[in-house]
């Protein structure tokens, strides 16, 4: 399994990227998961994402990047 986490303020495209990477990862025919997460802002509040990618089912118990 592969864990990815982008942070950064919002209007940088943190939430963007991270579904770029979602997107890949089904184009080449893997299992994903997309967690966005940002504050109540429009723009400069925290803004993060995690994106998981396995050519295996994703047990949803595992929604932790650090876990397996």
């Amino acid at each position: 399994m592969t864990g990815m986490i982008f942070s950064g303020f919002g209007g940088q495209g943190i939430l963007t990227t991270g579904m770029i990477a979602a997107e890949a990862g089904m184009k080449l025919g893997m299992h994903v998961t997309w967690y966005p997460s940002y504050g109540s802002q429009m723009r400069g509040g925290t803004a993060n994402c995690s994106v998981k990618l396995d050519t295996k089912d994703i047990d949803r118990k595992s929604t932790r990047l650090n876990s397996s």
